[in-house]
């Protein structure tokens, strides 16, 4: 029977009585499902004690580290080499406390959840699940523009990997929870993982740089992708997760603690911390978190080919976009100013002029905005200027959300209309049933009525080039 194509097996044949044709394998491999093909055996799947790196030799495994780690004695966990290093985080820590916080993003913020750092260009990114967009911006806030809009429904955690020029984001979506990426400029959009039970809450979010892999935690279905299968018990609502080395570090906002566990089994299950109120977000700071690449936006200031904001797009090459108010050039490189304004009554909003879900300024509405049928911008000084009915009043604010004042009162005011040349306001208004043009300073000064007795004006408009 094993004379005939060896009965079938792949390596070696044996008849035993009763049993007809039996295969077996030599040293190394092992019968698949089907008993008849040989196949390598994966040692290093069933010899789960390596913390970082397990690497096979024919029967027997061997376990190594990550660059920058060292081997215990125990062969099988690893150790960081870095120790100058971590003293120079922990008087970076210092330092920073000693200077006190600083206020890089203070305006335009509805609902800021994710938050992450481009550590190569020194960018910041964040999620606003309120607006549903990812925005970005130069570490001390500056050159602020928004990135990706639409299209989502409840985004939440956001992670970077600026050697390959990509951002990830879970979004837990009620009908349609997900994983999506995109280049780290805003471009190739795309769904990642998508095979979620519905209703599942992918919270938090984290890169294993040295593996190569995502890590979530799901509030809803009580796993995470590194302790699903026997930390089950010890997770009840996660909420943020990192990594660091060999363990997986999460915080749990029921049982209200910091945790870790094994990344590759589940084990060795540990609270770190117990706090007395929900953990949110955890970062742990060592260089393996953050590993060096080449900048593509080193040369210029930090601006690369571009104008204005250069940022990491995929296989890390340089891409050119621009800050909030502005458009990109043919050339991809330059900006110029452009935006559509408008207004609905209880709120001024700035967008995009080719997309109207990404923002472009601090929607300005309640209180600052009761009743507003006019709008004008001085693009010089960028501050906007609105008649308010409901208050009668002439109000004016940067763009940027600062410095809002009522630079008229008892306006009563239709129509509104600003001579950015001779920087004058004009404005229609009614009193004593008579309406009349009225001009005055931008900043409200020298108030006066030019014209009067106009039957119902409704709209008015200047042309300053022509007088």
């Amino acid at each position: 029977m094993c004379l005939v194509a060896r009965g079938g097996c792949s390596h070696q044949c044996t008849v035993a009585p009763g049993k007809g044709v039996v295969c077996s394998c030599p040293p190394g491999l092992h019968l698949d499902s089907s008993n008849k093909t040989c196949e390598a055996v994966d040692y290093c799947s069933r010899h789960l004690k390596c913390s970082q790196v397990c690497e096979q030799y024919k029967t027997t495994v061997k376990c190594s580290c990550y660059s920058g780690w060292i081997l215990n004695a125990d062969g099988d966990s690893c150790h960081s080499i870095v120790t100058a290093v971590q003293s120079r985080y922990c008087l970076v820590n210092i330092v920073l406390g000693v200077a006190g916080i600083e206020v890089v993003v203070q305006h335009g913020l509805a609902t800021p959840e994710g938050l992450a750092v481009d550590w190569i260009t020194g960018k910041l990114y964040w999620i606003d699940s309120n607006l549903d967009q990812i925005e970005v911006a130069k570490l001390n806030g500056e050159m602020r523009t928004t990135l990706i809009a639409g299209g989502m429904e409840h985004p939440r955690a956001i992670a970077l990997d600026p050697g390959q020029g990509i951002l990830f984001w879970t979004d837990w979506d009620a009908t349609f929870p997900r994983i999506e990426a995109a280049s780290m400029s805003g471009s190739g959009r795309h769904i990642v993982f998508k095979d979620m039970e519905i209703g599942a809450w992918p919270n938090g979010l984290t890169l294993d740089h040295l593996e190569k892999r995502i890590v979530w935690t799901d509030a809803r279905l009580v796993i995470s992708d590194c302790v699903q299968k026997s930390g089950h018990e010890y997770l009840s609502h996660p909420f943020a997760v990192s990594l660091f080395g060999g363990n997986v570090y999460w915080t749990d906002w029921r049982t209200n603690t910091l945790a870790r566990a094994n990344k590759w089994t589940g084990q060795n299950v540990t609270v770190i911390q117990k706090t007395s109120a929900q953990p949110f977000d955890l970062q742990i700071f060592h260089p393996s978190r953050q590993p060096q690449a080449s900048n593509p936006c080193e040369e210029n200031d930090g601006r690369g080919p571009c104008s204005h904001l250069c940022l990491i797009n995929y296989n890390r090459s340089a891409s050119c976009t621009c800050p909030h108010l502005m458009k990109l050039s043919a050339n991809k490189q330059s900006c110029y100013g452009e935006f559509l304004l408008y207004v609905r009554r209880s709120e001024i909003r700035g967008v995009d002029i080719d997309n109207p879900y990404m923002n472009v300024m601090t929607a300005l509405t309640v209180p600052d905005i009761d009743d507003v049928t006019v709008v004008d911008f001085d693009a010089q000084e960028e501050r906007i200027y609105w008649a308010d009915i409901k208050s009668q009043t002439i109000k004016r604010v940067f763009i940027n959300g600062t410095q809002l004042e009522t630079i008229i009162s008892s306006a009563n005011c239709r129509g509104l209309a600003l001579d950015w040349l001779s920087k004058n306001l004009y404005w229609l208004s009614s009193e004593n049933d008579e309406s009349q043009i009225n001009v005055a300073r931008f900043d409200g000064s020298l108030k006066t009525s030019i014209i009067h007795g106009i039957d119902k004006p409704r709209c008015l408009v200047v042309h300053p080039a022509k007088g």
